[in-house]
C-alpha cells in the first residue's frame, strides 16, 4: 500500500501473501521484509493512494500465478 507521499518509505506498507488466505489490514507494516526495521503498522484512517502486488525476481525464470480478487476496507 502506498500513502500520499511516494518518496517516503514510512508511507508504504506491505505484507507477505499466502495463497488462498485473506491478508488482514493489521498485517500491513513498513519494511515488511525479513529483518526490516522499523515495522510500523498501517493505522486506521491513513489515506491510501495506491495498492499493488510485487513478485520478487530471481536470476532464473520462476513460474507464478496470482489474481487480486478484491480490496475491501471494513470497520
Amino acid at each position: 500500500m502506498q500513502g500520499t507521499d511516494p518518496h517516503s518509505g514510512s508511507d508504504r506498507w506491505c505484507a507477505p501473501l499466502t495463497s488462498g488466505q485473506l491478508t488482514p489490514w493489521t498485517s500491513l507494516v513498513t519494511n515488511c521484509y525479513t529483518g526490516g526495521t522499523p515495522q510500523t503498522p498501517l493505522t486506521a484512517g491513513t489515506p491510501i493512494e495506491q495498492a499493488s502486488i510485487l513478485v520478487p525476481g530471481l536470476q532464473t525464470d520462476l513460474p507464478f500465478d496470482l489474481c487480486l480478487v478484491d480490496i475491501v476496507i471494513t470497520p
